[in-house]
């Protein structure tokens, strides 16, 4: 972050024209770069693009001459242009890089250059053209492209999404494409299109056979290892109020973003960690979860940072959980506070805090 706030500040203080004529010139190397090199591009680009720190209709920050705007539509065009050839490439990396650029359809306008579009359409057009790229790319004869397209449907969420996603049946599956699909399919967006969907589960019976098949083994068992929670003379207080938080896999959520209790009301708040990456919760003052969380990232230049759970030692954290691993669970028992407000948890394993938040409304 601060790389990049000292170079948007840096080049504010350049020449515009000194800086269109550079944009330009290395516009024109990356015409002529190989794929590494293009591949190298498209993978910022599109991280640079879910951090909003790019712009088609103003890459240069306060630059706004009609010279410069003239520059950033030709600059968006080279990239679009470079966007198409890597996805008719023949080399399987780059098709699926391209694939993997659809899970972001919607996060800002640039993808719309990148998807091929010279103007932004109306909504229905763009989802429509990303689901049928992904059902292009889940019918594709590499088994790494095919994995992209089942995660970038669970992040499109449509039933067409899902079609697409199933395509994936038509074609050899190894255990790789197995978890994706599967995950993709128990995904919060897609999920609830087909559990329960009698119809749609009569017109796709490759799909009950590709359920029951890969019906993950490992939390079951463990489940049955897991020891009964003992009694606890707190959960016998009248008027306590229950919550389930879960992280959900692969997406660096909480399945729950936000909770109500009443002031000063008994809480017992059942965390549970189903993700392969560990995860905490901490609920902290209102306004705090930026200073929290970032204190949490400092702590990664510490040696012990991982041993102490990422967790500062701060006086607004009000109640936390140990970093989880997976499938293991945390109880937090404590009294909501008194002052009515919004008091945010956050998960401060570094750089999870940024979207993996939500808010504990005391009324």
């Amino acid at each position: 972050y601060r790389t990049r706030y000292r170079a948007k500040v840096e080049l504010r203080e350049r020449n515009p024209k000194d800086f269109a004529k550079a944009i330009q010139a290395a516009d024109a190397e990356l015409n002529q770069a190989g794929l590494v090199t293009k591949l190298e591009v498209l993978n910022a680009g599109h991280t640079m693009v879910l951090r909003n720190d790019l712009s088609p209709l103003q890459p240069y920050g306060s630059v706004n001459s009609t010279e410069e705007a003239a520059t950033s539509s030709a600059r968006w065009h080279a990239f679009a242009n470079m966007f198409q050839s890597l996805a008719a490439s023949e080399e399987p990396k780059a098709r699926a890089a391209v694939t993997r650029l659809h899970r972001w359809h919607g996060s800002a306008p640039e993808i719309y250059f990148f998807s091929g579009f010279v103007s932004l359409p109306k909504p229905d057009e763009w989802k429509k053209s990303h689901v049928s790229k992904v059902k292009k790319s889940a019918n594709d004869p590499s088994g790494l492209v095919r994995l992209e397209a089942a995660i970038a449907a669970s992040y499109i969420g449509t039933s067409e999404a899902l079609e697409a996603a199933l395509d994936l049946l038509k074609h050899p599956m190894d255990s790789y494409l197995t978890y994706a699909l599967r995950t993709s399919l128990d995904s919060y967006t897609l999920r609830p299109l087909w559990h329960g969907n009698a119809a749609f589960m009569q017109k796709h019976p490759e799909l009950v056979k590709f359920l029951h098949d890969s019906e993950p083994k490992k939390p079951a068992l463990m489940a049955k290892k897991r020891k009964a929670e003992k009694s606890d003379p707190f959960d016998a207080q009248p008027g306590l109020q229950t919550v389930t938080i879960k992280t959900i896999p692969e997406r660096l959520l909480f399945d729950v973003r936000e909770f109500k209790v009443k002031g000063g009301a008994p809480v017992k708040l059942v965390f549970e960690n189903p993700d392969v990456t560990p995860h905490n919760l901490l609920i902290v003052q209102p306004g705090a979860a930026d200073e929290v969380g970032m204190a949490g990232n400092e702590m990664a230049k510490l040696p012990d940072g991982m041993a102490k759970g990422f967790i500062p030692d701060s006086p607004k954290i009000l109640h936390k959980t140990k970093m989880l691993m997976q499938n293991d669970s945390e109880t937090l028992r404590f009294k909501a506070p008194v002052a009515p407000g919004r008091y945010p948890y956050i998960c401060t394993f570094p750089g999870h805090w940024l979207v993996m938040k939500g808010e504990m409304v005391v009324e």
